[in-house]
C-alpha cells in the first residue's frame, strides 16, 4: 500500500474531494491518506478560524500517525505555505519551521514536492481586495500591501534554497490558476491543477515528473539519495 502525505492549508479544504478521487486513480491498489490542513493553517503556531481552533501542523497527530501506519512507499507534498506572513512571523522562523516539517518528512518519504507561493497572483493584488482579505481572514494583521508582497517574494526566495538543500522537488503554481482571489486555486481550474499537481508527486523520478508536467511550472532539485 502506498502513502500520500499533504501538508497545507485552504486549498487542501476547498479541494480534499479532487486530491483524494485523483490520488487513487495514479495508485493500483490501497491508497493511505494523510493531510493536515484547515482554513488559515499554520505550520507553527495554534490559529483560530471563526470558532474552530487548529494546532499548527508540527504540533499535530499527523506525525504520530506516519509513524505507526506500515506502508510500502510514501510521496509528500509541503504547500499552502505563507499564511505565517500575515501571523506576523518572520520569513526566518517560516522557513525553519517548513525545514521541520521537511525533514520529519524524510524519514518516511520516496519523494517530497513543495510548491512556491503563487507570486503572479500575489503581485497583481490591489489595496481593496487585500484589505478586505486581510480583515476577513487576518484580522490581526496590519502589514501593508506592499510590505506583504515583498515577504512572501523573501518567502518564495527562501523556499527555493530549502530545496536545493533538503533535494526537494520544487513545483510553481501556473498563473492561470488563480483569479481575484490570489491565494486559492479557482474552482473551474482544480481539477486539472490537482491532476498536474499530484503527476509530479506521484512521479516515480525526475525525468518523469519533468516530462509529465501539464504545462507545470516544476524544477527540479538535485538529489543524491538512495531509497532502493
Amino acid at each position: 500500500m502506498n502513502r500520500l502525505v499533504v501538508l497545507g492549508a485552504s486549498n487542501i479544504a476547498r479541494n480534499f474531494c479532487n486530491i483524494a478521487r485523483i490520488a487513487r486513480s495514479f495508485n493500483s491498489g490501497p491508497l493511505d491518506m494523510q493531510l493536515a490542513f484547515g482554513h488559515g493553517r499554520s505550520y507553527e503556531l495554534r490559529t483560530t478560524v471563526l470558532v474552530r481552533q487548529l494546532p499548527g501542523i508540527n504540533h499535530c497527530g499527523i506525525w504520530s500517525n506516519l509513524e505507526t501506519s506500515p506502508v510500502e512507499s510514501t510521496y509528500s507534498l509541503v504547500t499552502d505555505i505563507g499564511n505565517d506572513i500575515l501571523y506576523g512571523r518572520s520569513i526566518q522562523q517560516i522557513i525553519e519551521s517548513v525545514r521541520t516539517s521537511v525533514v520529519r518528512l524524510q524519514a518516511f518519504s520516496q519523494r517530497i514536492v513543495i510548491t512556491r507561493p503563487p507570486m503572479h497572483a500575489i503581485r497583481k493584488l490591489d489595496s481593496l481586495r487585500f484589505v478586505t482579505m486581510r480583515s476577513l481572514l487576518f484580522p490581526g494583521c496590519r502589514l501593508s500591501l506592499s510590505q506583504t508582497v515583498d515577504l512572501a517574494d523573501d518567502l518564495d526566495q527562501q523556499i527555493l534554497k530549502l530545496a536545493a538543500e533538503q533535494n526537494l522537488v520544487v513545483l510553481e503554481p501556473l498563473e492561470h490558476w488563480f483569479g481575484l482571489d490570489p491565494i486559492h486555486i479557482q474552482l473551474w481550474h482544480s481539477q486539472a491543477a490537482w491532476q498536474s499537481i499530484l503527476n509530479c508527486v506521484f512521479a516515480k523520478d525526475d525525468a518523469a515528473a519533468a516530462a509529465g508536467r501539464c504545462q507545470m511550472a516544476v524544477t527540479i532539485t538535485p538529489s543524491s539519495r538512495n531509497f532502493d
